[in-house]
């Protein structure tokens, strides 16, 4: 024990994983505790209706992830230059332009607000509209975190997940005692976007005060597309089966598959902070010319030692988990939780290959990631008549791309940059 924690302080990786970790597991814990408490406190309805609506939110803050990473890829790049007036540029052009095109997606949402509760039989808009501002800062907060991923202040970058964490647990759990039901839920997760946006800004106050160094923002627009593409449609994996069995089943089966995704989700999010480490870093070897394998080794292991803990514990006992975070009443979901764990593990190694690839400018991957997530309506489209089916079709086209991911990472790009340097 005392050499592994030796281990752990003088390996970087190894201790800013350990530390980003942490936090992960706090901002999880506390956002599984969330869950798990309005779940018991709103019942399988209810939570039907809370649970699609996050679904939606989950896709409107996917560019949370994706604007993070490019932030960060390029923050990072720069760093290794010391160019720190490009940095404090590249931020507040950010917040410009962010701005505005967050505006301009909420005025777009709040215009099809009435068809999209129509569709998932959603019986007022009003948590719709609270979700609504979260476009904007959807939009905002990854700028200030994909700033401190690239400068690898890790320390700050968790102490913010933790500002999540209590925010979105002690007002969105408040609100529903309070007896603002699921409105009150969707207004804590709303307020624990907005509120860890404003106190990042001690941590990041230095470069912001850098004059302003320009640079042509090209490379950065030719990298948006594939980043947002790849995360947008990873992120379409864990949701819209959800949007799906909200318009397919009744409302109670729905809030049981609701629960059900959020056990899966402890598994991914728990595994996140890894991957999150590791993109930084692979893009400084990148960007230096080191080969960067040892990091996603370390990655994929590391994340594949979590998830098939968890996994064999969902398996080995199902019905003590549920009953003892959710409750007696969701019990019909324990024979599911084994299955859908191993679904959102293969998810999870997924991730890993998709940032390393996106770390070494690697993007012909994406189109993968579009067939899986097609294939994925049209299966589940075909073929719901029970819950089991939909988890089978998760795991089915799960395995089918990590198998490619695999084969494009380890051997298809290495081929096809081999007859690129014989070409050149």
């Amino acid at each position: 024990m005392i050499r592994l924690l030796k281990k752990i302080k003088q390996d970087k990786f190894y201790k800013h994983s350990l530390m980003l970790f942490s936090a992960m597991m706090f901002l999880n814990i506390a956002g599984y505790l969330f869950h798990f408490i309005i779940g018991r406190k709103l019942g399988p309805e209810d939570y039907g209706v809370f649970g699609v609506v996050l679904s939606i939110d989950t896709i409107l803050i996917a560019p949370i992830f994706a604007i993070q990473t490019i932030i960060s890829n390029f923050i990072t790049k720069l760093k290794v230059n010391k160019s720190y007036g490009k940095i404090s540029y590249l931020l507040k052009i950010s917040y410009k332009k962010l701005t505005i095109l967050g505006l301009i997606f909420l005025v777009i949402f709040l215009s099809l607000i009435k068809s999209i509760a129509n569709f998932l039989n959603i019986p007022t808009v009003v948590p719709l509209m609270i979700v609504g501002v979260t476009v904007v800062f959807s939009l905002l907060l990854p700028i200030n975190r994909g700033a401190l991923q690239g400068l690898q202040d890790f320390k700050n970058l968790s102490l913010n997940l933790i500002y999540e964490g209590l925010t979105k647990f002690i007002i969105g759990v408040g609100l529903v005692f309070l007896g603002f039901k699921y409105n009150g839920a969707i207004t804590g997760i709303t307020l624990s976007l907005v509120i860890p946006f404003f106190l990042i800004f001690p941590a990041i106050k230095k470069i912001l005060k850098k004059p302003k160094v320009k640079f042509d923002p090209k490379p950065i627009y030719k990298y948006t597309l594939p980043v947002f593409t790849a995360i947008f449609i990873l992120g379409s994996f864990y949701t819209l089966d959800i949007i799906l069995v909200k318009h397919f089943f009744d409302p109670i089966i729905a809030g049981y598959y609701i629960a059900l995704a959020i056990f899966g989700k402890i598994i991914f999010f728990g595994s996140i902070a890894i991957t999150q480490v590791m993109f930084p870093k692979v893009t400084e070897y990148h960007k230096l010319k080191t080969s960067s394998r040892k990091l996603l080794y370390k990655s994929l292991s590391i994340v594949f030692l979590f998830s098939l803990a968890v996994t064999l514990f969902y398996f080995i006992f199902p019905k003590f988990t549920v009953v003892t975070l959710y409750g007696k009443e969701f019990l019909p979901i324990a024979p599911l939780l084994g299955f859908f764990g191993i679904f959102m593990s293969i998810v999870s190694m997924l991730y890993v290959f998709v940032f390393y690839n996106l770390a070494i400018d690697r993007f012909r991957f994406v189109w993968f990631l579009i067939f899986g997530s097609i294939l994925e309506i049209i299966l589940i489209n075909l073929f719901h008549n029970t819950l089991l089916t939909v988890v089978k079709i998760l795991i089915f086209i799960s395995i089918f791309i990590f198998i490619i991911m695999f084969l494009y990472t380890f051997l298809i790009s290495k081929k096809l940059s081999n007859l690129k340097n014989q070409n050149a």
